[in-house]
């Protein structure tokens, strides 16, 4: 939870700063995220995504994001639906 906890006050900030909508937000984090534009977020985006925020996660916290924000240890991809949950 504290990792997310780190990308939701980034996104909050971008909130504030750009005057957009959190939906708009999110969809944008989401479309960065996904660099591939595959409809999923796997660990490896989400790490090198993280990493151009100047955040950086080891690769079980990493892990532990994806579980978290899939509910499911046997996912490895985060969809847009489990993204938004998590806001």
């Amino acid at each position: 939870a504290c990792a997310w906890q780190k990308v939701q006050h980034a996104l909050e900030k971008a909130v504030k700063e750009e005057g957009k909508s959190v939906k708009e937000i999110l969809t944008s984090a989401f479309k960065y995220f996904d660099e591939d534009s595959s409809g999923y977020i796997t660990p490896d985006q989400l790490d090198k995504a993280l990493q151009g925020l100047g955040m950086h996660f080891d690769n079980k916290q990493v892990r532990s994001m994806v579980q978290e924000a899939t509910g499911s240890e046997k996912d490895q991809q985060i969809d847009y639906q489990h993204f938004l949950r998590i806001f």
